[in-house]
């Protein structure tokens, strides 16, 4: 039986038994004075009571002072008075009333009135006992919320406010273990922030900011400790759209990481997280999504092999004309008070019903018009100035605090937290670009990266100035943890970077994957210029696995092979770097490491892997044998065609020689016969450079074992793709004759070479045989089997979307990606319309996707720089490029610079038209438009030349 209806029962019973008592009313004289000293007595005690109830109080209102003022008084209310005035008056005035008026039927309400009065006592101690907590308080609080939702005037600034100040004063002296914190904070979130804020300054918010700020630095018995402290703070800065107080935030937080350091105090990993918090809330809001609903808006047509691999651009799984099942939730005309009770009593997300009545509070905050709901809405310039300056601020004190890897190391800001302590500053770090990719938010990661990278570059610079595992007793193996197989810290960092590349590029970020990966690689770079190969051999596997999860990951939609075929080939000159630092060393477990990550990451892409093999490996021999830092052309290089690399005349180094033999024998077969034309060239570079017969019987062994003895195959036009092709049986890989026909050519001619050497001494010119096949001239390929059996079809769709244009590519399964140069860049650089500099970088970027391998020499397949100068290719005289590029690039820039500047309205009756599609060309009608052009130009400069020459 509830309590309350206890007391009551017994009070009732006691007026009963006072009206029927006969010591009250059955004597006879009338003289009922004898009972006045029992009335005194019962007066007594319920004055005692209620004086004793009214020091509880006050006892209790001193204990709920850290709770603050405005809080406390919330206990005095108006039910609290009555409740008091009425135990007063039935339980001391009444009973001392009727000691002075001697009549009987007094007396008999006296005596009952003192129960009432007991009763009207015990529930307001009651209510008392269970108001002394932050619990009630704030539910106290938020319910004269309420009321505020029936005026949308000024009249409700202050009672928010008050609100607002009294809730945070509450979190501020509640204990983390108290049972009422959490619906505290959930209350905050709701009612008092200032995302719906009613001061447009947040002046109050900045000014308690700073007095939570001095209470927590300040010695004080009754302070808010820094962990609190720092997780009020980033529930404010969270909830806020105002620039100013998440800036105050921050400071306050960077003001007790700083007292923590100077003290020689840890610091607590409680502030930094409240710090990256609040930074990675407020960036969300900041930065808008980059992706376009456009580029995910269809579903690619599958091959029939390929159902098992569902497609994931911008990180999300495509839908075809996916409806949202649930309707837009109806906000009630009332808001019910239990609902939002509830939920600040539970943990969870609401519910879909409790969302209603919780989403009714926004309008009371928001306004009505657009521009108070987004106060801070900038332009996208100020917003990324904003998001820069936030990160240099994060970055400040999360750097400037990181923990020493050892406990005898004291030259790292944080000092020793215990083990680990580092590897969750870096995973702090790294949250931040992670949380935003996750969000589908295109963060500038660049600071969080370099810091990243900073905290590797330090930690191996370190080790090389300490004692390697290798190089300690090792007699009976126990230091096996102490090799490589054990994760470093340097580990964790690089990891953290693989994490940022692998999210960027599932959140369809390719150009800020490959600026990672970069990091990646310079890291990989810097240790293999150290020579420490147990430490090579710990981190190289976060290299290799970031590849594996972005271009070795991809599915067989022709769009994610391209992004894939690009990301390596955006990579393939930092190889020279990595080349230039293996090349002093002569420990064969750090070449090795070194070949191993090169064969890897060079055979990534799918359906393009010969090609970036190719390539990585032409830049990575390129890098051997140079004095000086390599240049392969800068940022601002829309296509690096001018930039192709050349090897030095040198010597192959040991390694390098057997590693080339081994991709000779690999690669011999394949379909494509770029990187073993490669291989020949380099190994007949290096037996010129060594003039050597045991070298030069070696080549002349492996051209006729590897190729010669396999047979030419005839020419054959790339294949290309088909809806339907993969459904049936594949026919066998190798029928008749297994070796490419340009491979063989050349192998012939090399074995020719080679075979004059060893019988006369004086050998032949080291050149390439010509082309004998159709595709030696790209016009005649063109002209003989026409554009559409050449390449694949894809449709080039021109937007503009905002001050940006960009090129959207459909290829011909449906499948869709932004044209990107080799820098992965795909806005701020291209334009139409008109001659000038984005049109021409537009004319270059559409020659490199229309063409593809297409564009390399037909001679050399763009292998010509491995000959170092000493092999010729008369087809591209070393340019590793076709000679009639600079004439279709010149002719596609006039094309672009016809196209319409304009939206075209006829392009809306297309279903698959993206939002402010100006123009589209499909890749057979760009091709060949081009090459007419290029014949009318020609035909116009010949009767230039002819007029000329008779003047």
């Amino acid at each position: 039986m509830p309590l309350g209806v206890a007391g009551f029962i017994v009070c009732a019973l006691w007026s009963i038994g006072a009206a029927v008592w006969p010591g009250l009313i059955a004597d006879k004289q009338g003289e009922v004075s004898t009972l006045a000293p029992t009335l005194t007595t019962l007066a007594t005690i319920a004055a005692a009571a209620i004086v004793l109830g009214l020091s509880a109080v006050l006892i209790g209102l001193q204990v709920l002072s850290r709770y603050g003022s405005r809080a406390s008084r919330s206990i005095m209310d108006q039910t609290f008075g009555v409740l008091i005035l009425l135990a007063g008056i039935l339980g001391v005035g009444l009973p001392i009333w009727a000691t002075v008026e001697p009549w009987r039927w007094l007396y008999v309400l006296a005596f009952a009135a003192f129960a009432w009065g007991m009763l009207a006592l015990a529930i307001a101690s009651y209510l008392t006992v269970t108001h002394l907590n932050a619990h009630w308080l704030t539910l106290h609080l938020v319910k004269r919320v309420f009321p505020l939702a029936e005026t949308k005037n000024e009249a409700m600034f202050e009672p928010l406010g008050e609100l607002q100040s009294t809730l945070l004063q509450i979190a501020a002296g509640s204990d983390d273990t108290e049972p009422g914190l959490p619906v505290t904070l959930r209350a905050i979130a709701l009612v008092g922030l200032a995302r719906y804020r009613m001061d447009p300054k947040n002046a109050d918010l900045q000014h308690l900011i700073d007095q939570l700020a001095s209470q927590a630095r300040w010695p004080n018995p009754a302070k808010v400790s820094p962990e609190e402290f720092a997780s009020l703070l980033a529930l404010l800065a969270r909830a806020s759209d105002d620039r100013d107080t998440t800036f105050c935030a921050l400071r306050a937080i960077r003001d007790l990481v700083q007292d923590g350091i100077q003290q020689h105090h840890p610091v607590s990993p409680s502030l930094l997280d409240g710090a990256a918090g609040i930074v990675t809330d407020r960036l969300k809001s900041l930065l808008a999504s980059s992706s376009i609903a456009w580029l995910l808006a269809q579903i690619p047509i599958k091959p029939a092999r390929s159902d098992l691999f569902p497609t994931f651009p911008g990180g999300q799984v495509i839908t075809a004309g996916a409806k949202d099942e649930h309707p837009a939730p109806r906000i009630p005309d009332r808001v019910s008070w239990k609902v939002v009770r509830d939920w600040l009593e539970t943990s969870g997300s609401p519910k879909r019903e409790e969302w209603e009545s919780l989403s009714a509070l926004v309008p009371v905050y928001e306004g009505d018009g657009e521009e108070e709901r987004s106060p801070e809405a900038g332009s996208e310039g100020d917003q990324l100035f904003e998001a820069s300056d936030l990160q240099d601020e994060v970055l400040s004190i999360l750097d400037g605090a990181c923990a020493a890897p050892t406990p005898d190391d004291t030259t790292w800001p944080g000092g020793w937290r215990g083990v680990n302590a580092l590897e969750q500053d870096i995973a702090r770090l790294c949250s931040i670009g992670l949380s935003l990719y996750e969000a589908g938010r295109y963060p500038p990661t660049d600071r969080v990266e370099q810091a990243i990278e900073a905290i590797a570059l330090r930690l191996i610079h370190q080790r090389r100035s300490g004692r390697h595992a290798d190089d300690l007793s090792n007699v009976t193996g126990w230091r096996m943890g102490e090799a490589a197989g054990e994760p470093t810290t340097a580990y964790a960092a690089n990891e953290s970077l693989r994490e940022l590349a692998i999210a960027a590029w599932r959140a369809g970020f390719a150009r800020r994957s490959l600026l990672t990966i970069r990091r990646l690689l310079s890291i990989i770079t810097y240790v293999v210029q150290s020579g420490d190969a147990k430490l090579l051999e710990n981190i190289y596997m976060n290299l290799q696995l970031a590849f594996s999860r972005t271009a070795k990951s991809t599915n067989t939609y022709l769009a994610e092979r391209e992004r894939s075929r690009q990301l390596v080939l955006g990579l393939a000159p930092d190889f020279m770097a990595l080349a230039r630092a293996a090349e002093p060393h002569t420990d064969d477990a750090l070449w090795t490491r070194v070949l191993s990550t090169l064969t890897a990451i060079a055979w990534s892409p799918l359906g393009s892997e010969s090609e970036t093999a190719n390539n990585v490996y032409l830049y990575f021999l390129s890098g051997i044998g140079i004095g000086e830092a390599p240049q392969v052309g800068g940022p601002w290089d829309v296509v690096p065609w001018r930039h192709r690399p050349t090897c030095q005349p040198h010597e192959l180094l040991p390694q390098v020689r057997e590693e080339l033999f081994g991709r000779f024998h690999s690669a011999a077969m394949l379909s494509q016969p770029g990187i073993a034309l490669l291989a020949v060239l380099a190994l007949w570079r290096d037996v010129l450079v060594r003039d050597d017969r045991a070298t030069l019987e070696r080549f002349r062994d492996a051209l006729e074992k590897h190729v010669i003895d396999q047979g030419r195959r005839d020419f054959e036009l790339p294949a290309l793709w088909s809806p339907s092709g993969s459904s049936g049986d594949p026919a066998p890989r190798f029928e008749g004759p297994r070796i490419h026909w340009r491979l063989f050519d050349v192998a012939r001619a090399a074995l020719r070479w080679a075979r004059t050497k060893l019988e006369t001494g004086e050998p032949l010119p080291a050149v390439l045989p010509p082309v004998t096949t159709p595709d030696a001239e790209l016009r005649s390929l063109i002209t003989t089997f026409g554009a559409e059996r050449l390449v694949d079809e894809r449709t080039y769709w021109g937007v503009e979307a905002g001050k940006d244009y960009f090129i959207f590519v459909e290829e011909a399964d449906r499948s869709r990606r932004l044209l990107r140069d080799c820098e992965e860049r795909a806005r701020a650089q291209f334009a139409w319309g008109y001659g000038g500099t984005g049109p021409s970088n537009l004319g270059e970027v559409l020659v490199a996707d229309m063409l593809g391998p297409l564009a390399y020499c037909p001679s050399c397949f763009g292998a010509i720089g491995a000959g170092g100068g000493l092999v010729k290719c008369p087809s591209c005289g070393g340019a590793g490029l076709r000679r009639d590029l600079l004439s279709l690039q010149g002719a596609l820039c006039h094309k672009v610079a016809s196209l319409p500047r304009e939206p075209d309205p006829s392009l809306l009756t297309s279903e698959a038209c993206p939002s402010g599609a100006h123009w589209r060309m499909s890749r057979t009608h760009f091709l060949q438009r081009a090459f007419q052009l290029v014949d009318e130009l020609d035909a116009e400069d010949r009767s230039e030349d002819g007029l000329c020459d008779g003047a």
